[in-house]
């Protein structure tokens, strides 16, 4: 078996060229050797060796590694990204849940507040409703014992009236005199209407007594002034 001195593709003793490089393969003729001496001649000529066959090339083997090599890189490369990717995603998902853990503390705080706001509100109420049945006692105990009733007529009005400010403390404001007679009218069971008016920025009072069908302006003086009939 020949091999090719060349790249070391095997040949065959017919073939003037490699097949795999081109290189020529018959040998080219051999030089002259001047003839040798009889004592030359004796000697044993050397033995011929071939030389060993040179491999050139990837071949077969370094293709598949070569193509091992670059899906392991691809896949590795994928793996990073991913990788970096969800830790992104993971990162995002923390800094939602915190946003949303304090939030959730903000709202507990709010409906503990809020929880104890309505516990006072419910706490007055229940006051006040006690105040309002005790205040609604009282009325309606001051009316039993004294019912208050409207006069009968102008005479009887005009009547109580100028007998009542005698009574009073002539040395008092007119305010003071008219609620003096309002409690002067409870006492003898009429009723009598304080209201206070507000005229350029300042407050008065006037007394109102009904008798009939008329409402009167009742006067520290004694005098009576009718201001409007009823129904």
């Amino acid at each position: 078996m020949a091999f090719c001195t060349s790249c070391g593709n095997t040949t065959s003793p017919n073939d003037k060229f490699c097949a795999s490089c081109g290189q020529p393969t018959a040998l080219p003729p051999a030089p002259e050797v001047p003839e040798l001496s009889a004592a030359n001649q004796a000697l044993p000529a050397a033995p011929l060796t071939a030389a060993p066959p040179k491999r050139g090339g990837f071949g077969t083997a370094g293709i598949i590694l070569s193509i091992i090599l670059v899906l392991a890189l691809g896949f590795g490369g994928f793996a990073a990204w991913q990788w970096m990717d969800n830790s992104s995603q993971v990162k995002d998902l923390t800094t939602a849940n915190e946003s949303l853990t304090s939030e959730k503390a903000d709202l507990s705080s709010q409906v503990t507040n809020l929880s104890s706001q309505v516990q006072t509100l419910t706490s007055d109420k229940s006051k006040l409703e006690t105040d309002k049945a005790a205040l609604t006692q009282q009325v309606n105990d001051y009316k039993a014992k004294y019912p208050l009733k409207n006069f009968a007529t102008e005479f009887a009005l005009q009547s109580w009236l100028l007998n009542a400010i005698t009574k009073l403390n002539p040395l008092d404001d007119y305010p003071d005199q008219y609620y003096m007679l309002q409690r002067l009218a409870e006492t003898d069971g009429y009723f009598l209407s304080v209201a206070i008016w507000e005229d350029d920025q300042f407050y008065y009072p006037e007394l109102y007594a009904v008798a009939g069908n008329v409402v009167y302006v009742c006067y520290e003086d004694g005098s009576i002034y009718p201001s409007f009939y009823l129904p």
